[in-house]
């Protein structure tokens, strides 16, 4: 599997896991920057393009443990204002199911290297997914193209 593809089996699932929680009271904040929003989201892929070597991806634990980060930085920074509901309810939805996520499990995922056992790992609704990707596609394009301009070809 080449890198790009393995940058997008991970990152999907993260940036879908950022879209799939409600909106409750006390939740995470709903006042970050779109920059600050985008910089969290993007900070996985970021840690894999930098720690990718020679076409190979970082090992698993490794991984795993920069998710963990990832998704703890993303719950902290919260979303934009603007984020539609559907979209914001993914997002924390997909932020519990991440933090709930078995080390084992993602290893086994991971290293399988099929973009839809982690897809399932990290579970998400569908239709809110969706919604995110699209949220994200048009909040965060300029910084993901920036990042994967920096991804090496095999």
């Amino acid at each position: 599997m080449s890198l790009t593809r393995r940058l997008a089996a991970i990152g999907a699932p993260v940036l879908l896991a950022s879209a799939l929680t409600g909106c409750g009271v006390g939740g995470p904040p709903t006042d970050a920057s779109a920059e600050d929003y985008c910089n969290a989201q993007i900070g996985l892929f970021q840690y894999i393009v930098e720690n990718s070597t020679g076409g190979e991806q970082p090992p698993a634990d490794e991984v795993f443990d920069e998710l963990q980060s990832s998704v703890d930085e993303q719950e902290e920074v919260g979303t934009p204002e603007d984020m539609p509901d559907d979209a914001r309810a993914a997002w924390e939805e997909q932020i519990e199911a991440t933090q709930e996520v078995d080390e084992d499990d993602f290893t086994e995922a991971y290293e399988g290297g099929d973009p839809q056992d982690l897809e399932e790992e990290l579970g998400g609704d569908e239709e809110g997914a969706d919604a995110l990707n699209d949220y994200n596609q048009d909040t965060c394009a300029s910084q993901l193209q920036d990042l994967m301009g920096d991804v090496p070809t095999p």
